[in-house]
């Protein structure tokens, strides 16, 4: 990346110039084009087709949220504590890893 400051070609990624430590951050965002890749890009969630979130307890069993995932065919939970205060979200990918890791134990 060409720092439009000095000049200088900085590593890509790079969040400030080796050389006169000007930031770089915004400069290596993706700049949409056309087409999908700029609705992606530009257009506000709230043309999402949203659902309700599927939401589970923090003490209910993690095969419980992997079941829930499959059922609602969705690739995450959201883990809510009191009914209402978000604690965390639990994806798929995750899940099955921590499974896999306590059977090795």
């Amino acid at each position: 990346m060409i720092c439009p400051s000095c000049g200088h070609e900085n590593l890509p990624g790079a969040e400030v110039c080796e050389q006169c430590m000007h930031d770089l951050m915004g400069l290596d965002l993706p700049q949409p084009k056309e087409g999908l890749q700029r609705r992606l890009m530009e257009d506000p969630v709230r043309v999402l087709p949203l659902r309700p979130p599927v939401t589970i307890s923090p003490e209910e069993p993690v095969g419980r949220a992997l079941e829930l995932m499959r059922q609602h065919r969705i690739g995450s939970v959201l883990v809510v504590e009191g009914g209402s205060s978000l604690a965390s979200s639990l994806n798929a990918e995750h899940s099955w890893s921590w499974l896999a890791l306590r059977r090795a134990c």
